[in-house]
């Protein structure tokens, strides 16, 4: 028997995406980022090591950079990244274990504000403001609404325990709540309304739910860990003006992304000797079917620990976060839309969040 557990130019350009994206180099150290197309890699560094960091890659020049993260910031990014994303010329980092969001230029990764807040998971944006999730003890969390000019919380939502990724529809935020162990994993989907930024409900979904992707059609992909024990992982498509689900993979998933209306995610298991297996699938939003690896050169197997996957919607390539041994560097593995390796770099400690310029 197996468990599981759980945590967007003009014709020219895009061809500058296509061929530039996967040229082959080494990743070097930065000195002064400015990077006009690419994408950044958060790295999040060990649990209370102070070690979270930032990479990008420059599809202009090819280049893969480490550590890009404003130098004259003293104590760095901060300990434990989480979640990394672009809006509006500015690049917001949720540092969990620092209880900070750091603001960066999206551009030259300068350092612009550090906003307080107490855990803090996963960052969305919806009607030109900032969201982020965020635990808050073992009590109820809260999401937070940020303002992207004066880069200070305007707002806070009540919602249930532990929440973590959040997406829309609508006039509606949904936020996955997944509990904790100590105090009962939640099967808790909140509502908030938009308009009056409340908590409207609580629906019932499945237990222990982290990712929340749209599917593009109205509906959302949310993948729920179970309990470890009896109740196993799960993928399930849930229909918010139904607020049911529609669809249930019987398939644990850790990490997953939504291009061209396909689903690409892959699972880890374990057998009874707590032997570690990971696989690759692809999932048919139209149909729901279950398909096999987007990978289809075999090199999945050369992975260690897959820690997360990114899809770039300009070209087709996915990228491929490998966390290694949790202790060493880890790496990016870059994939051709055909499921072909075009490149391996190397970066921090434990790469998780990308997020496309």
């Amino acid at each position: 028997m197996k468990a599981n557990r759980l945590s967007i130019f003009a014709f020219l350009a895009l061809t500058v995406l296509s061929l530039a994206s996967c040229k082959k180099d080494e990743p070097t150290n930065s000195k002064d980022t400015v990077l006009t197309t690419g994408f950044y890699v958060l790295n999040q560094g060990a649990m209370g090591t102070n070690k979270a960091s930032l990479d990008c890659f420059d599809y202009l020049s090819g280049t893969y950079t480490n550590n890009v993260f404003d130098k004259s910031v003293t104590l760095g990014l901060g300990d434990t990244g989480n979640d990394a994303k672009i809006y509006g010329g500015k690049l917001y980092i949720t540092v969990n274990g620092s209880n900070l969001v750091e603001v960066a230029d999206a551009s030259t990764a300068k350092h612009l504000a550090s906003i307080t807040i107490n855990s803090c998971r996963y960052i969305n944006f919806y009607n030109g403001k900032v969201y982020v999730t965020s635990y808050n003890g073992f009590n109820k969390g809260y999401v937070s609404e940020i303002d992207t000019t004066s880069l200070t919380v305007t707002r806070k939502c009540t919602v249930g325990v532990c929440p973590e990724e959040m997406a829309f529809v609508g006039t509606n935020m949904y936020v996955a709540n997944m509990g904790d162990y100590d105090h009962g994993y939640s099967n808790k989907l909140s509502v908030i309304d938009m308009t009056t930024f409340t908590e409207n409900k609580q629906i019932d979904v499945a237990l222990n739910m982290s990712k929340v992707r749209p599917t593009g059609d109205g509906k959302l992909l949310i993948n729920s860990y179970g309990n470890f024990y009896d109740v196993f992982g799960s993928l399930i498509v849930f229909d918010p003006v139904t607020e049911t689900v529609v669809k249930s993979f019987n398939i644990p998933v850790l990490g997953m992304d939504v291009y061209n209306g396909k689903c690409y995610c892959f699972t880890q298991e374990y057998d009874e000797s707590w032997n570690t297996t990971y696989n690759f699938y692809t999932i048919d939003l139209a149909t729901y079917a279950l398909g096999g690896s987007p990978i289809t050169d075999g090199t999945e197997k050369e992975m260690q620990n897959p820690s997360n996957i990114a899809i770039d919607s300009r070209n087709g390539n996915f990228y491929i976060c490998d966390a290694a041994d949790y202790v060493t560097p880890g790496t990016v593995t870059c994939y051709s839309p055909e499921g072909k390796k075009q490149w391996r770099k190397t970066a921090g400690d434990i790469p998780y969040a990308i997020t496309f310029k």
